[in-house]
């Protein structure tokens, strides 16, 4: 104050303080004016998401249904390879029982001639069980082409695998007046061949049907076993080619 007088400063301060207040004022009015206009709003966004929530707690809605809501279309693709797990090792297709007699005779000779009534016939009685089969590592199985859920597969030849069970009885001997004069048969020989690979490949030979029919159904079994209903055709290594399920 100067003189006892208030200065220009003090006179107008209040005034401007008036209109900055009644400024504020007008500003809220509008502001709550505004917010009448955003209850329906809010009202709306309420009803939505306590709906959600009442659908997840009843089960109705599951977290892939709800992000299928907000988000966009899910493209899945799906390759696959069909591989077979088949036996690497000889696969025992079939078992053939065995049964016989081995036969050997031999004749007494001096100085490399026969001596009349001299011969020695040894019989040796024999069983065992046969198992053939095929190399399981050389079966190829391939789709066939233009054919959906066909399978092509290759059967090598049947072999011998090997044998089981052997039983052989003791030789019996049939000599004449001078069959002491002939050599023994010697019984380890007539065993090697009674087991020997002349005689196994003439088992696989008569065998060749059932292995046919066996290779079949075991091969068969395996692809429907991955791939049910699947058409199969079979190569064999002696040219035969057939269709069909192996059944």
């Amino acid at each position: 104050m100067r003189d006892g007088r208030p200065d220009q400063i003090t006179r107008t301060s209040a005034p401007v303080l008036y209109i900055d207040l009644q400024e504020k004022l007008n500003a809220m009015k509008k502001f709550f004016r505004a917010r009448v206009l955003i209850w329906p709003l809010l009202l709306v966004a309420a009803l939505f998401i306590g709906g959600i929530v009442a659908a997840f707690a009843s089960g109705a809605m599951n977290a892939v249904a709800f992000s299928s809501i907000f988000g966009g279309n899910t493209v899945k693709e799906n390759t696959e390879v069909v591989k077979f797990v088949v036996p690497e090792q000889q696969v025992v297709l079939a078992s053939a029982h065995i049964e016989g007699i081995q036969k050997e005779g031999t004749d007494g000779k001096i100085f490399g001639l026969a001596i009349p009534a001299s011969s020695r016939v040894t019989y040796l009685l024999y069983k065992f069980d046969a198992k053939l089969g095929i190399e399981g590592s050389e079966v190829k199985i391939d789709p066939v082409e233009g054919k959906k859920n066909a399978y092509r597969v290759s059967i090598p030849k049947f072999i011998f695998i090997g044998n089981s069970k052997p039983e052989f009885e003791d030789p019996i001997k049939s000599n004449d007046v001078l069959g002491w004069l002939a050599e023994e048969a010697n019984q380890s020989k007539m065993t090697n061949s009674i087991l020997g690979d002349r005689n196994a490949e003439k088992y696989v030979k008569n065998s060749n049907d059932v292995l046919t029919a066996q290779a079949k159904v075991f091969y068969t079994s395996i692809i429907q076993s991955v791939s049910p209903g699947a058409k199969i055709e079979f190569v064999f290594a002696d040219g035969t080619d057939t269709s069909g399920d192996g059944k």
